[in-house]
């Protein structure tokens, strides 16, 4: 039986209550990645079981982001850097998730209000056709898609001016070709904003996820807030609550939901993994030291899936903050498990 013990955390003038596992979870190595693969990212599930991964590769420049696929076996396949909006360039790859036609959609950031989102499709792992969402989008970070529409959060829109930080939500139609965006609120496709109160940590909307009901949860990387937000039919942010408030120095990145609405989220700046019930009540599961993750500790955990009937996490590994954990960008590059 798990015990659980109730703390509070003071962080920036916000007291936060939590409880931990009395009974500590250790995370194993899942996989270590090839050398293609430094800066491992986004997950999503491919038509056919397999595990599909963005590596943006960051961490080393000569590495160009590619898209790659892990297969039931662990065996691994590069399908390729990911396009660029303009002829023979390529971008960084985020956020990804296949849509119900069965095709990838991916976020990439190829600099400052020029990102985009491509529709990538794929046959017998060879790319054949690369289509243009969106273009123009300052950062584009995580991605899902419901229905016949995509979500995309957006950490920084520096065009909306104001003493704190504003970040966004967009949504796109899964038929929607070459929209052009301002990366402001004269931005139709734009549904959601919300400021960083965070000094330290200017950076907002990042990991998004849908629950049970159809509820949009997304959130704010430096504040530590996690964001219910009620859609029309047309995809229109009609409610908004608060669904946890995490310690701002978590860095809430990405996130998934259970079959029973248990909402799993990574602490990106601090090595860990929270579990958050439906009624916001959060309690801490995992928390590594710093590590170069070996022996599959979390380090700097950005994203998650179930796959295998396995939590598999993904270690971004690269940014050394004075307010983070990680101190270095080492090997192995990974990928974590507990099982699920």
């Amino acid at each position: 039986m798990l015990v659980l013990a109730v703390f509070t955390i003071y962080s920036c003038n916000k007291k936060v209550n939590v409880s931990r596992g009395a009974e500590k979870v250790e995370p194993g190595l899942f996989l270590e990645l090839p050398d293609f693969c430094p800066t491992p990212d986004a997950f999503s599930i491919a038509p056919d079981g397999s595990l599909i991964l963005s590596c943006p590769n960051y961490a080393e420049k000569t590495v160009r982001g590619t898209i790659i696929k892990i297969r039931h076996d662990r065996s691994v396949i590069n399908l390729g850097p990911v396009p660029g909006i303009k002829p023979s360039t390529f971008g960084a790859p985020m956020g990804i998730d296949h849509g119900p036609d069965g095709e990838l959609y991916v976020c990439v950031n190829q600099g400052a209000d020029n990102g985009s989102i491509l529709k990538m499709t794929f046959k017998q792992d060879t790319l054949i056709k690369t289509e243009v969402i969106a273009h123009g989008i300052n950062g584009p970070n995580g991605l899902k898609v419901k229905g016949q529409a995509i979500y995309v959060t957006t950490p920084k829109l520096p065009k909306i001016k104001g003493e704190k930080n504003t970040s966004g939500i967009y949504r796109f139609l899964l038929s929607d070709r070459n929209v052009h965006v301002n990366n402001d609120f004269s931005d139709p496709n734009l549904i959601f904003t919300t400021q960083t109160d965070n000094p330290v940590r200017q950076f907002g909307l990042d990991g998004l996820a849908f629950d049970q009901e159809g509820n949009l949860v997304a959130g704010d990387f430096g504040d530590g807030i996690i964001y219910r937000l009620e859609l029309s039919e047309q995809g229109r942010v009609i409610g908004e609550k608060v669904l946890a408030d995490l310690p701002d120095s978590t860095g809430i990145d990405g996130m998934l939901f259970d079959s029973k609405d248990n909402l799993f989220v990574v602490g990106f700046s601090q090595n860990q993994l929270w579990k958050i019930d439906k009624k916001g009540n959060s309690s801490m599961i995992v928390q590594s030291p710093d590590t170069n993750g070996e022996k599959g500790g979390l380090d700097q955990p950005v994203d998650l899936v179930i796959f295998q009937e396995k939590i598999i996490i993904s270690n971004f590994d690269l940014m050394t903050d004075p307010d983070m954990v990680n101190t270095a960008h080492d090997k192995p590059y990974t990928l974590s498990y507990l099982y699920f």
